[in-house]
């Protein structure tokens, strides 16, 4: 039996495509809290009101990229443009990167990263910067595929909550 690769396409995550955004949300949400219908609206509407808020959706140090199939988005990743106050110019960060379980290994993710690094070849930034549970081997790998190099940088994180 062989598989048949998926026909999906990148896309910038705009106001008019929000709405797809929100069922992949809602969908990320229920895989891991499963029955919680409540929560899953809570997350959509806190999120929703976040990219609104700031807009981040018409700025130019954010973007979200979505991966679309049959006209519903199965994943997703965030970047943000860092400046640097040196020759550096900036880096880009990716904050989330998420595929739905059921297109998991068909190239999605790698596709969205991808579209990060062409961004990033495209504003000259420095690099791509991202971080990884140290037990989530398939995403090491996949970073690794694509040539990221693994840091001995400690993360730190001071909380406002």
């Amino acid at each position: 039996m062989s598989v048949v690769p998926l026909k999906f396409s990148v896309v910038q995550v705009s106001h008019t495509t929000l709405d797809r955004l929100a069922v992949l949300w809602r969908e990320d949400w229920l895989a891991a809290h499963p029955g919680d219908l409540v929560g899953a609206d809570a997350v959509v509407a806190d999120l929703e009101r976040s990219l609104l808020h700031h807009d981040f959706l018409q700025s130019d140090s954010f973007w979200l990229f979505a991966a679309e199939w049959q006209e519903q988005f199965v994943g997703y990743v965030t970047a943000a443009r860092i400046p640097k106050a040196d020759g550096r110019l900036c880096f880009l960060y990716v904050d989330e990167l998420f595929v739905l379980k059921p297109y998991r290994r068909q190239g999605v993710a790698t596709a969205l990263l991808q579209a990060v690094l062409e961004l990033a070849r495209t504003l000259s930034a420095q690099g791509v910067r991202l971080l990884v549970e140290p037990d989530n081997q398939a995403a090491r790998a996949l970073y690794q595929s694509l040539g990221f190099h693994q840091s001995t940088l400690i993360f730190c994180q001071h909380s406002l909550s």
